[in-house]
C-alpha cells in the first residue's frame, strides 16, 4: 500500500448541510464534537490547528451524516 492511497473503512449518508459562523453554532450544531469550556478556547485551539486567525465571524460548513 503506498501513502498516497485511500482505502475506505465506511459509508455514510449526508443528512444536512449547514453554513453558518463560529460565534452562530447553536448546542445541536456542536453535538458529537470535542466540547470545550469557552467559545474563546474552540477559537483558540482552532486557530492552532488551521494556522490561521479564528473568530466569532469565521465562516464554518456544519455537515450532519448518519453511517450506514
Amino acid at each position: 500500500m503506498s501513502a498516497t492511497e485511500v482505502i475506505p473503512f465506511g459509508k455514510a449518508e449526508i443528512i444536512s448541510i449547514k453554513e453558518t459562523t463560529l460565534g452562530a453554532l447553536t448546542p445541536e450544531d456542536k453535538d458529537g464534537h470535542e466540547s470545550f469550556s469557552s467559545d474563546g478556547e474552540m477559537y483558540k485551539k482552532y486557530a492552532k490547528l488551521y494556522k490561521q486567525p479564528v473568530t466569532p465571524s469565521t465562516a464554518v460548513m456544519v455537515i450532519k451524516f448518519k453511517m450506514m
